[in-house]
């Protein structure tokens, strides 16, 4: 089972976003925010207003972390259940956080 989406990690970077919203972005190539650098856009999100609120923020949370939880539901999906399920566990664990959700 192979995703075909861009290859992780995705990052939240509105404030390297001139209209100042909350993107999401890949392959950061280079010196955030103050040398060159290059990027994949993901996505971008705005509320109403044109202004980054806590819940979009809390969306592109969500979206930053799908490589994650791909990686981590693949290995649901192909794990041995007769070994230890410690790693498991802690990549769940991980992806979660990332979408800024406490296991």
């Amino acid at each position: 089972m192979t995703a075909k989406i861009t290859p992780g990690p995705w990052q939240i970077a509105g404030e390297y976003n001139r209209e100042g919203r909350l993107s999401v972005i890949a392959n950061v190539d280079g010196d955030l925010p103050d040398g060159p650098f290059t990027f994949d856009f993901i996505c971008s999100a705005i509320d109403e207003y044109d202004v980054a609120t806590a819940r979009a923020e809390a969306n592109m949370r969500a979206i930053a972390a799908l490589p994650a939880m791909v990686e981590a539901l693949s290995a649901v999906r192909n794990f041995d259940w007769r070994n230890n399920r410690t790693h498991l566990l802690e990549m769940v664990d991980a992806a979660l956080k990332l979408a800024g959700i406490e296991p």
